[in-house]
């Protein structure tokens, strides 16, 4: 379960606080996702799915979990 709360910060350090937290590990082309966009997270007691789905909304991304590690791809 996640808890984290942040308010318009770059997805690049939303993700790796997120991977400081939890067991996460991200993978993404940085070429095709928009890394220093800004984003909002308030959640507590969250799983993993409902927090990536409010940063991808946000973002206009989409994800794949894959044991424990996210893959985004830049598509929707």
């Amino acid at each position: 379960q996640i808890t984290l709360s942040v308010k318009q910060q770059p997805v690049r350090e939303v993700i790796k606080e997120i991977e400081r937290i939890s067991d996460y590990r991200f993978f993404y082309n940085e070429n095709s996702i928009p890394m220093e966009k800004r984003v909002t997270v308030n959640v507590k007691d969250s799983d993993i799915e409902n927090v990536l789905n409010l940063i991808a909304d946000q973002m206009g991304i989409s994800y794949v979990i894959k044991n424990k590690e996210s893959a985004g791809d830049g598509g929707r």
